[in-house]
């Protein structure tokens, strides 16, 4: 979700998940499901 041509990290948005929470991680995935939304993310440490 983007919020005045920004990031919406303030929400637990993918786009938080994908920068902030797993940043570091390779392979990353991110997906979401339910309503409200529940998001669940997976990736690999990098050797």
């Amino acid at each position: 979700m983007r919020v005045h041509d920004t990031h919406d990290f303030y929400r637990f948005s993918e786009d938080a998940y994908r920068e902030v929470i797993m940043s570091g991680l390779e392979d990353v995935r991110i997906w979401r499901i339910m309503l409200p939304p529940r998001i669940f993310g997976m990736g690999t440490k990098g050797a």
